[in-house]
């Protein structure tokens, strides 16, 4: 991704704090279940040779202490498990509070949309902090590259929007992401760094070790226009051969010596002579990741 494009960041808060609001109010409502049905009483712990005695301590004005053997020990499970709830309860519920209330006042759409708000001379004169996602999505398109040349014999195999690739199944790709409007570009260009200089590097822990790099041509770099974030999609398309099998190992070490992982920014597909690629596998993978 060039960093020229825009000086601001797609917002990425917001939907993580309405993720954690969503994951609190849930556990919120399974603590206070668990608490409607705890035991009474309290747990008391005294130190026993080298290890610990556990006691119930009755909820009465005398608070009568009675030991709780081995044979009985869930009972000061349950009642320290009860304590830890409560605890945390308290304290998840000021969280909660907190989030609430910065998600209340925190209006990312303000910033994101502040520029389309101008009038249109006005706008021609502004150099905007963050793209509308039209506008952004335009330039990332335009960036001008070389891929992979084609082999002279190679079949000519073209997308539904005339663009030459290498396999039927980079078609059904290519052509699911056009037909969602989701930006990329095919076999761009990316310099990474050669898996064993990052193991070295990290090894070593010196920052001024000589490493390598080497230029690959992923099958699809894709763009996630409404997050900004950029994914590389890479088909696998003879697995079931030892040799290209041994070839998909090396080159996902790869990517995640140089920070691409499955399911963050990295997407995968694969088929077997006897398995096709599933068109509709690819479009679910279009619309989890990249809408």
């Amino acid at each position: 991704m060039e960093k020229e494009i825009e000086l601001l960041s797609k917002d990425r808060l917001l939907p993580l704090v309405q993720n954690r609001i969503a994951e609190f109010e849930e556990l919120v409502l399974k603590l206070r279940a668990s608490l409607s049905d705890a035991p009474s009483g309290f747990l008391s712990i005294s130190p026993h040779q080298g290890s610990y005695q556990y006691f119930l301590v009755a909820e009465n004005a005398r608070r009568t202490e009675t030991y709780i053997p081995r044979e009985k020990i869930e009972t000061a499970r349950k009642l320290a498990q009860r304590d830890y709830n409560r605890r945390m309860l308290s304290e998840m519920l000021v969280q909660l509070n907190a989030l609430k209330k910065f998600e209340k006042k925190y209006v990312a759409q303000k910033l994101e949309g502040y520029f389309e708000t101008l009038h249109t001379a006005r706008r021609s004169l502004v150099t905007p902090l963050l793209l509308p996602n039209e506008d952004f999505a335009a330039l990332w398109q335009s960036v001008p590259y070389e891929g992979r040349p084609f082999e002279d014999d190679a079949c000519d195999l073209r997308t539904a929007n005339g663009e030459r690739v290498r396999s039927k199944s980079e078609i059904i790709i290519a052509d699911t992401l056009f037909r969602l409007g989701i930006p990329y570009r095919y076999e761009y260009p990316h310099l990474f760094l050669k898996t064993e200089d990052v193991m070295q590097t990290e090894k070593s822990k010196r920052k001024n070790l000589r490493t390598r790099s080497i230029r690959i041509f992923p099958d699809f770099t894709c763009l996630n226009v409404r997050t900004r974030g950029e994914y590389i999609w890479e088909h696998f398309g003879l697995v079931d051969s030892p040799s290209y099998a041994e070839n998909v190992n090396e080159k996902l070490c790869m990517y995640a010596a140089n920070d691409f992982y499955y399911g963050q920014n990295l997407i995968m597909t694969q088929e077997t002579k006897d398995k096709p690629l599933s068109p509709w596998m690819v479009e679910r993978l279009a619309r989890r990741f990249l809408l």
